[in-house]
């Protein structure tokens, strides 16, 4: 099943980029990259994955993507929130609008606030509160 690892690589990006935007707390790190986690599997379910077990599939990528200050997607999220525009953030911007296209009523917090910060320039902090 390559649908898991395939939706986490996007996700995983799109995670780090809003991390780096945020440049949160290690704790609150954590938390996004566990939410970044969920939404990843909750996508490749809907799109007929039967593989849920994302620490086997991409745990390792996933975190240290999002954990590293030297990933190119944590950059491009500090770069754009100090008025930077990075190709990473098109390339995710790419993406998230096929995941917009197929989430139908899914609740994808990162993904959505990604998509308010790059798509629309107003980051909704407010869908982040419930994470």
């Amino acid at each position: 099943d390559l649908i898991l690892p395939q939706v986490a690589a996007v996700v995983k990006n799109i995670t780090a980029f809003v991390i780096g935007y945020l440049e949160p707390t290690q704790n609150a790190r954590a938390t996004l990259i566990m939410q970044g986690m969920k939404e990843a599997m909750l996508l490749a379910k809907k799109l007929g994955s039967y593989e849920n077990d994302i620490l086997r599939a991409c745990f390792g990528d996933f975190v240290l993507t999002c954990t590293s200050e030297d990933s190119r997607n944590f950059k491009a999220g500090k770069a754009h929130k100090n008025g930077g525009v990075a190709l990473e953030t098109q390339e995710s911007l790419k993406s998230v609008d096929n995941i917009y296209a197929i989430k139908g009523d899914l609740h994808l917090p990162i993904v959505e606030f990604f998509y308010s910060v790059v798509k629309h320039n107003k980051p909704d902090f407010g869908l982040l509160i419930l994470i």
